[in-house]
C-alpha cells in the first residue's frame, strides 16, 4: 500500500509540472515509468525533479522525501478512512489490467504520453 501511495506521488511530482495532469497520469505506465526514473536518478539536479511551481529548485533528494512524507500522510488517512483503500491498489489494478491484455492474441500499443 505504501509503495503504490509513494510510486503515485513521485510520479506526479516529478511529471506532472512538465508534462500536464493529463499526460502525468497516463504517463504512468509501469515498468517504462521506472526506467525513466532509474535514469533520471543519476542526475540529482536534473530539470524534471524541480517543481517548476516553486520559486526553489528541488533536487532528487527533495523531491523523493515529499514525495515519501505525503505517501505516509496518504497511508495514514486511509487507514483512518479519509482515503479510499482503492485509491492506493491502483498500481496492482494496472498491473492486473497488463497481465490480461499480454495473454490476449491482439497486441496492445502503449499511450505515446510523450509524443
Amino acid at each position: 500500500m505504501y509503495f503504490n501511495a509513494f510510486h503515485s506521488q513521485l510520479v506526479q511530482r516529478v511529471f506532472t509540472d512538465e508534462l500536464g495532469a493529463g499526460k502525468a497520469v497516463s504517463f504512468n505506465a509501469g515498468d517504462r515509468i521506472w526506467e525513466v526514473i532509474r535514469v533520471l536518478w543519476r542526475e540529482p539536479n536534473n530539470v524534471w525533479w524541480d517543481d517548476v511551481a516553486t520559486a526553489q529548485k528541488e533536487d532528487r533528494n527533495q523531491t523523493v522525501t515529499a514525495s515519501l512524507q505525503a505517501a505516509a500522510d496518504q497511508v495514514d488517512a486511509a487507514s483512518r478512512g479519509h482515503v479510499g483503500l482503492e485509491q492506493l491498489h491502483l498500481g496492482e489494478r494496472d498491473r492486473q489490467q497488463r497481465r490480461a491484455r499480454s495473454s490476449t492474441t491482439e497486441p496492445h500499443v502503449p499511450n505515446q504520453a510523450l509524443g
